[in-house]
């Protein structure tokens, strides 16, 4: 993507191949306007450094992925809009159609029991603050970043997202492993994957989990509370679920 100057003001103008924002994507040319030069210079100049900072950071993460077993760096979560695994039976059939090709939003979901949950989407960023007196069921890190993948489903769902495999980048290998399983051993964490089935069965939109360290993960910066500029900063961030809302700063 490049900014190129809109002849007669203060303003950038950029295309994009695939504008996602509606359904179905198309071909735009976007614009921002500003109150004068120095402040449409300084923009340039942040957007370009934040370009190279995450092209960077993409080519360690896929640089540190290689170097893990497939099972590890890459897992496909058989959370299929027709072939749940919420309560898995013998008798079920077995849905073997392809995944549709996968979709890539550049989201990343990080977090911290400190300070709370990151999340990037197409390098838009948003934050949701933990309780300082945080002392319920949050504490489990495990649970946190599985409520961050839930963040990112319900965003696929309020864009309007469907028939769709999305990539997801998450650093936390308990939580890829218990999507990928449909449940594990936490009750809270088992409603956090159930909510998150029910948005992708409605959407019929399947996740592919990837596993990224955590020295590569671009939204650890962000779980920790060290924003990038309030210019990338989400408009309309998903909603909490109702059964963690308390947990958090409102």
């Amino acid at each position: 993507m490049r900014l190129q100057p809109n002849i007669g003001s203060d303003s950038w103008v950029w295309k994009v191949a695939a504008d996602y924002t509606e359904e179905p994507p198309t071909a735009e040319t976007l614009a921002i306007r500003f109150a004068n030069s120095d402040n449409a210079n300084e923009f340039k100049r942040q957007f370009e450094l934040t370009q190279k900072i995450i092209r960077q950071s993409t080519a360690r993460s896929l640089a540190s992925a290689s170097e893990l077993h497939d099972e590890d760096s890459f897992v496909i979560c058989t959370i299929d809009s027709n072939n749940l695994r919420r309560f898995p039976s013998s008798h079920d059939p077995l849905d073997i159609s392809p995944l549709p090709p996968t979709r890539d939003y550049r989201i990343w979901v990080d977090a911290s029991t400190d300070t709370g949950i990151g999340l990037l989407w197409n390098d838009r960023w948003a934050f949701w603050r933990t309780a300082t007196d945080l002392c319920g069921p949050l504490q489990n890190i495990v649970l946190l970043e599985a409520t961050a993948v839930e963040l990112a489903v319900r965003l696929i769902h309020a864009k309007g997202i469907r028939d769709a495999n999305v990539l997801i980048r998450s650093d936390n290998q308990g939580v890829i492993a218990a999507f990928h399983k449909g449940r594990c051993s936490n009750d809270m964490i088992n409603l956090a994957i159930q909510r998150s089935e029910a948005l992708l069965h409605e959407s019929h939109v399947s996740l592919s989990l990837m596993y990224v360290h955590t020295s590569t993960n671009l939204a650890d910066p962000i779980s920790r509370g060290k924003f990038p500029s309030d210019v990338f900063r989400l408009s309309s961030p998903p909603s909490l679920p109702d059964e963690l809302f308390s947990y958090f700063v409102q």
